[in-house]
């Protein structure tokens, strides 16, 4: 009897927590943004016909309650914590490494090969418009930090960026500067809780697209002097888990940069700086870069006039790289055409560029 006894409180009690997370879920207010992962969250899937037939509805309605489930963050920092303590090193689409690093997870599955093989047979059309207009014109896919860590670390399960940067290579011939050599080990070069490179990674590639020292040579990143904007940046990959153990990161760029003027404009509003203290103060620090992703903004430097002009073409790889650039260019024009909806092409070629450069995560190039 008293064994039946404590199978009605155990069953009650489930019955009465399910009952709390669906009157919860429904009655808490929807949030249309989640600030902790930087995206918007599912909308509620409207009910038709077609949609319950085509099984849209359904996982329309999965990621729906996923996204709005009440005390969500709480359940995902248990999950996380028990994989971890488990072992699992692949944990919610990102890998937990051994000293407090995180690095994105992206599998075969969610690397459209021959989408991403598309868009470069797109993007070689355009070179080959630029540089009939006398363009110069260069791309960099940047690696991601799984695939250039994964020996440091023992990780696997990726996709094979190996082979992708083969194809890149392969279709866009000189057009491509590939970085991957200098990322490969490179722990410094990517942050430990977010997807981008840090602005050390950054200069590197900045190095590269510059010719290292033909003609010009950029000193090491150690050698500058450094100013440490933060030391508190937890960024997209540790919205993913949630665990505390997960050590924050600095974000430092060297001190030059700041001395540089330069005017920045975003729709009618123009800026003194590229730089954007005020987001330090927000979850995504990232922002200090640029203050977020735009359309089309553009970066014109007073004191140098009789230098070229700069087209990139971009993703938010660019936001760390750009305060580089200033040293090169007179005028910089950002496009990102992940909201950007005009012509690139007659931008192209409208816009007097002497330079075009496109620069990419290798898996956003891929969508």
């Amino acid at each position: 009897m008293r064994y039946e006894r404590v199978n009605y409180i155990l069953i009650g009690a489930v019955i009465l927590f399910l009952i709390f997370l669906t009157v919860g879920t429904v009655v808490v207010p929807d949030r249309e943004f989640s600030e902790n992962e930087n995206r918007y969250l599912a909308e509620r899937p409207k009910l038709s016909v077609g949609n319950l037939i085509d099984g849209s509805y359904e996982a329309g309605a999965e990621k729906y309650l996923s996204d709005r489930i009440i005390l969500r963050e709480s359940w995902v920092r248990l999950m996380s914590g028990a994989l971890s303590a488990a072992g699992t090193k692949d944990v919610n689409g990102a890998y937990i490494l051994g000293d407090g690093r995180l690095a994105e997870k992206i599998s075969p599955k969610d690397f459209d090969f021959k989408r991403y093989e598309r868009n470069l047979e797109e993007l070689k059309k355009l070179s080959d418009i630029a540089e009939e207009g006398g363009i110069a014109f260069d791309t960099i896919l940047v690696p991601t930090a799984a695939y250039s860590l994964r020996e440091i670390y023992g990780i696997s399960g990726f996709f094979d960026e190996g082979k992708a940067m083969n194809a890149a290579g392969e279709i866009l011939g000189s057009r491509l500067i590939d970085v991957s050599d200098r990322f490969y080990g490179g722990e410094k070069l990517f942050f430990f809780t977010d997807h981008h490179w840090t602005s050390r990674g950054a200069y590197e590639a900045y190095r590269r697209y510059v010719s290292d020292c033909s003609g010009k040579c950029m000193p090491d990143y150690e050698n500058q002097k450094l100013r440490v904007v933060t030391k508190d940046f937890r960024g997209t990959l540790y919205s993913k888990i949630l665990l505390e153990s997960v050590r924050s990161d600095e974000i430092t760029v060297p001190e030059y940069i700041f001395k540089t003027e330069a005017e920045f404009t975003v729709g009618e509003e123009t800026y003194a700086s590229v730089f954007f203290p005020n987001r330090l103060e927000k979850k995504d620090k990232y922002e200090f870069f640029l203050g977020g992703n735009y359309d089309k903004a553009s970066i014109r430097i007073p004191a140098n006039e009789k230098k070229p002009k700069l087209l990139v073409i971009k993703d938010s790889f660019a936001n760390a790289l750009a305060p580089y650039l200033m040293e090169d260019f007179r005028e910089i024009t950002l496009v990102d055409t992940r909201y950007f909806r005009g012509n690139i092409s007659k931008l192209m070629k409208d816009g007097d560029y002497d330079s075009v450069l496109v620069i990419y995560g290798i898996g956003n190039f891929a969508k």
